[in-house]
């Protein structure tokens, strides 16, 4: 292998799946934010829409991701992984193994547009959708895998994502199916 190979093989994250890395490491760190000793850490990873320099950041980055990657991130993994923690910090309670966001979608009757922009959106716009999408899901209870988000936003721009997306979607009109074929009815804003 060549130094150039190795370099950029080292640069590239490795590709995220349903059943690699990204699942259970968020699964890890929802049950460690939700024991007793981490509320300020929770309270600390729900203000990162404010910027990820904030230590319960960077104490996760240090002593999850970077391990889990092999290396230190880069700046647009950091922008993605603070997007993710913010996310699961704020819906915590409602963070379940295995409940698909696709259903989760519908079954909160989030607006067919709604699902599809998020679906579509890439870089900064998937980010900026990411965010509300917590806190209307946590508004409503509804039970969701947070790691199918940091799925979806990790494989931005990567061969995986369509994949990833098209599951998300079958999820959603699956369960918009199974509750009777009408539209989800949230508002569309």
């Amino acid at each position: 292998m060549t130094m150039t190979q190795e370099t950029s093989e080292e640069q590239s994250p490795p590709a995220p799946d349903r059943t690699g890395w990204p699942v259970y490491v968020i699964h890890g760190l929802a049950k460690e934010l939700a024991a007793d000793r981490s509320v300020g850490e929770r309270a600390e990873l729900r203000r990162l829409g404010d910027g990820i320099n904030r230590p319960a950041f960077w104490r996760i980055v240090v002593r999850s991701l970077e391990p889990a990657y092999k290396r230190e991130l880069r700046d647009d993994e950091l922008e993605r992984w603070g997007v993710v923690l913010e996310g699961l910090a704020h819906l915590l309670p409602f963070h379940r193994d295995k409940a698909a966001l696709g259903r989760a979608l519908a079954s909160a009757d989030i607006h067919e547009t709604r699902v599809l922009r998020l679906l579509r959106a890439e870089g900064d716009s998937l980010r900026a959708l990411v965010r509300p999408l917590a806190h209307q899901l946590s508004s409503k209870g509804q039970h969701v895998d947070w790691a199918d988000v940091a799925l979806l936003l990790l494989s931005d721009g990567h061969p995986s994502a369509d994949g990833i997306r098209r599951q998300i979607a079958r999820d959603f009109y699956y369960t918009q199916n199974r509750r009777g074929g009408g539209e989800a009815t949230d508002t569309e804003s």
